[in-house]
């Protein structure tokens, strides 16, 4: 059993506008095993942005593809925060443990673990700018 490794955040576009939809990736570095009712929620700290792709019920193992979600981006130019909340299920037991990595890009990625779950949260600033 082993828990996802994430390197970030990465947007479908270099330079993102006020308004504009884009699409945003998890990259996992290293994939998990004996994961599943696998959940992802994603969120923006604009109530401006709207946020769609999260999932819920996946059985990991089977589907290990790159969490990623559409973003539609504020009207509104400024620095935000685009957050992925992942949570594993876990087949067999794992100690309880927390850990928070900095990443490049303005970007943290926490991982907590209990006995039988695992939650990564990844935290990602950018900027939008005006069109």
């Amino acid at each position: 059993m082993s828990v996802p490794r994430f390197s970030g955040i990465e947007f479908s576009r270099e330079t993102l506008y006020a308004g504009e939809t884009v699409n945003a990736t998890a990259v996992q570095y290293k994939k998990g095993k004996r994961l599943d009712r696998t959940t992802y929620i994603w969120s923006c700290s604009s109530s401006e942005a709207e946020v769609s792709g999260g999932k819920s019920g996946v059985f990991y193992d089977s589907d290990k593809s790159d969490p990623s979600c559409q973003v539609k981006l504020p009207e509104t130019p400024g620095r935000y925060t685009l957050t992925l909340n992942a949570s594993y299920n876990v087949s067999g037991k794992i100690g309880n443990s927390t850990k928070t990595e900095d990443l490049q890009g303005h970007t943290t990625v926490t991982y907590t673990t209990a006995p039988t779950i695992c939650n990564v949260l990844i935290k990602k600033e950018f900027d939008v700018k005006a069109k």
